[in-house]
């Protein structure tokens, strides 16, 4: 994959990424309110009321292909049991109450924080 051209569609992927939260944005709950027993023991309690977890029937994932990427046709046909954009994450119904899936995806929403966005999409994307 060409680092360049996966860069160059970021904007693209952001604006995505905005807008799909923003359409969300009212289904939205702080992973604060599952009550998970374990999350506490690993993550500030800012982190568990200021990170939102969208229960979907099927997590969105962007239109890589439509913006230019091809080469990650796999990865936009997955059906995956969660994805995480910025201080959200989306997570498939029957796997709402996983708390070890809900640890995984609050790992990823300090990769966002701690890199950027721009950064972490190109981390990510550079995985595939």
């Amino acid at each position: 994959m060409n680092l360049k051209h996966v860069l160059a569609t970021i904007p693209q992927v952001r604006e995505w990424v905005e807008a799909t939260l923003a359409q969300h944005q009212a289904q939205a709950g702080p992973v604060a309110s599952y009550g998970f027993p374990r999350l506490p023991q690993y993550f500030f309690p800012e982190t568990l009321a200021g990170t939102f977890v969208v229960e979907v029937p099927r997590v969105p994932v962007p239109p890589l292909v439509e913006i230019g990427l091809p080469e990650l046709m796999e990865f936009q046909k997955g059906d995956y049991e969660a994805i995480t954009f910025l201080n959200k994450y989306f997570v498939r119904v029957d796997k709402r109450l996983d708390e070890v899936l809900h640890f995984h995806e609050l790992v990823h929403v300090l990769q966002w924080r701690h890199l950027g966005s721009d950064q972490f999409l190109a981390a990510y994307a550079a995985t595939r």
